[in-house]
């Protein structure tokens, strides 16, 4: 069972088509069929009767229309009390961050909103993006934080949930120097496809990145990966160990770069913009968000 099965069956009573009810709960037609299908295999018993059009209530229907309501308003309620459980006490926000923008960005960034805003207190959930974004979209999370790679979009609908620059960032090619300081593994046409590299996993959003920056190119398929993980911290210390090459954010080797213990591995055509963004739910109008979103919104 999941609740936003009960959310379907209350939207197709309510609207009374199956493709109505799919736009109103932003799904394809066929996935929201697929949806109402698996909490009718849930109950065992259908609960529509799709020989009329519209379709109407089953008897099976009838009855569960009776307790779906109340159903649903008791387990948000309960949903809640219990997360009242999990945030700081007092005026604090709930924010949902990637992980890169959560280690990188995010501590600075919320020491300024300090210096322009008063005492602003947070509770932080660093997380996949999907995570994250999941978090924003059930209201678990007042804000979300994350790097954007504008080619490279995250499925939030805008009008629902606006986003604000907050902050710029890219990715580089590094690389651990040699004896002469120059790059152990640089990034030439001639000698890519020896080089080692350490890869984003194919679920982190920084390899959807950087699949979508190159994709015109051979580049990335050219490389020979020795390593992979969704964590740019676990790549760099493949880097720092000599193991290979990474794309890694800037932020992430700003103090390497300026010693020299790490070097670009390539130039400014094998560099990834980013943005960072903040994203919030304009159905959320606590009086902390406006006034943060407001503030930021101003300086924009």
């Amino acid at each position: 069972m999941e609740v936003k099965w009960i959310e379907d069956f209350l939207a197709l009573v309510q609207y009374k088509s199956f493709s109505r009810a799919a736009e109103a709960r932003r799904v394809t037609q066929s996935g929201f069929s697929r949806r109402i299908q698996s909490l009718e295999t849930w109950f065992g018993a259908e609960l529509f009767d799709r020989s009329t059009f519209p379709p109407v209530l089953t008897s099976a229907g009838s009855v569960f229309e009776d307790l779906a309501e109340d159903l649903l308003e008791r387990l948000h309620d309960a949903r809640t009390v219990v997360r009242k459980q999990q945030r700081m006490t007092g005026h604090a926000l709930q924010i949902a961050a990637d992980q890169a923008a959560s280690v990188h960005f995010l501590p600075d960034w919320l020491q300024s909103l300090r210096v322009r805003n008063g005492d602003v207190r947070a509770r932080v959930v660093p997380s996949s993006l999907h995570d994250a974004v999941a978090s924003l979209v059930s209201r678990n999370s007042d804000l979300l934080l994350t790097y954007l790679h504008t080619p490279t979009p995250i499925q939030l609908d805008a009008a629902r949930y606006p986003g604000l620059l907050v902050g710029r960032d890219a990715l580089l090619p590094v690389s651990k120097p040699s004896s002469d300081g120059s790059p152990l593994y640089r990034l030439t046409s001639a000698n890519r496809a020896s080089l080692p590299y350490a890869a984003y996993a194919k679920s982190a959003y920084f390899s959807r990145s950087l699949e979508t920056q190159f994709s015109n190119s051979s580049l990335l398929s050219s490389l020979q990966p020795q390593y992979e993980s969704e964590s740019d911290e676990v790549l760099k210390r493949f880097v720092l160990n000599g193991a290979a090459l990474a794309w890694l954010p800037r932020s992430s080797v700003k103090h390497e770069l300026a010693t020299g213990t790490l070097v670009e591995a390539g130039d400014a055509s094998h560099t990834v913009d980013l943005e960072v963004r903040l994203y919030r739910d304009a159905l959320n109008r606590a009086e902390l968000v406006d006034k943060i979103w407001f503030s930021l919104a101003s300086v924009d």
